[in-house]
C-alpha cells in the first residue's frame, strides 16, 4: 500500500489549488492531478525516456496542451503604428461642424476612462482620434 502515500506525496507538491463550491469541479482537478503524477511515474518507468523531475514534466505537458494556441483577434479598429505616432508631425485640429452647424464632440483618447468619459473638440486628424489640446494631445504623440 506504499504507492497510494506516495501517489499522495508527489500530488501534494504541485497541486492545482482550485476552491469552488461546486463538488464536481474539486473532484474534476483532484483526478486531473492524479493523472498527471500517474504519467509522470509511467515516464520514469519507461526505458527510453530520460528521468525528469514532475515539476519538468508539468510543465513540459502544459505546454504541449497549449500547442500553438493564440487568444482570437478581438474585432476593433486598427491601431496605429506606434512608430508614426511618435515620429511624424501631427497637429492638433478643430472637429469638423455638421450640417446644422453643431461642433461634433468626441471622447479623449489619453485622459477619459469608461466611468468618466471626457468629451473635447479638438482631434488629430493623422491619427483619426480626439485628443484634449493642452496636455493629452502631446502625451499622445511622445508617450509609448
Amino acid at each position: 500500500m506504499g504507492g497510494v502515500d506516495r501517489n499522495d506525496q508527489m500530488k501534494s507538491y504541485y497541486a492545482i489549488k482550485f476552491r469552488s463550491r461546486k463538488w464536481w469541479h474539486r473532484v474534476f482537478f483532484e483526478l486531473l492531478d492524479r493523472c498527471v503524477v500517474n504519467g509522470h511515474i509511467l515516464e520514469l518507468e519507461s526505458p527510453n525516456h530520460e528521468p525528469r523531475t514532475l515539476k519538468e514534466f508539468r510543465v513540459e505537458l502544459a505546454k504541449k496542451l497549449i500547442g500553438d494556441y493564440t487568444s482570437r483577434k478581438r474585432p476593433g479598429r486598427p491601431s496605429m503604428e506606434l512608430t508614426a505616432r511618435l515620429t511624424e508631425r501631427h497637429f492638433p485640429s478643430h472637429l469638423p461642424t455638421n450640417e446644422k452647424g453643431k461642433v461634433k464632440e468626441r471622447r479623449c483618447h489619453v485622459c477619459s476612462t469608461k466611468d468618466q468619459p471626457r468629451k473635447t473638440s479638438y482631434w488629430c486628424a493623422d491619427c483619426g482620434v480626439g485628443l484634449c489640446a493642452a496636455p493629452c494631445f502631446r502625451i499622445h504623440h511622445t508617450h509609448q
